[in-house]
């Protein structure tokens, strides 16, 4: 498994539609990516900030507002992602991750 340090959008938008596992202590939770959103760069920023956004039905065990491990399908790891939950619709239960 490859631990990823910096986090880019180049990478997730050739992920969506992609499962991601999210670590829960000795469970995973599964979220698909179903969206990618860029942010407008500060006058002094280097990146562009984005967020992310990632399904799973309603059904499914939910995740709280936290951080979390996700491992992407090919096993890239990307460490302490802050995702935080959002409105449900219908049976799919959506979560927010920001890149700053």
């Amino acid at each position: 498994m490859m631990i990823c340090e910096v986090v880019e959008i180049d990478y997730f938008q050739k992920q969506i539609g992609n499962i991601f596992m999210a670590q829960i202590g000795m469970e995973q939770v599964e979220l698909r990516l179903i969206r990618i959103k860029e942010e407008v760069r500060g006058p002094r920023s280097t990146r562009t900030p984005f967020t992310l956004t990632f399904a799973n039905p309603r059904d499914d065990e939910r995740l709280e507002r936290g951080r979390y491990d996700l491992v992407s399908e090919e096993g890239r790891k990307f460490q302490e992602v802050n995702l935080a939950p959002q409105a449900v619709r219908g049976q799919i239960q959506t979560y927010v991750a920001f890149f700053r």
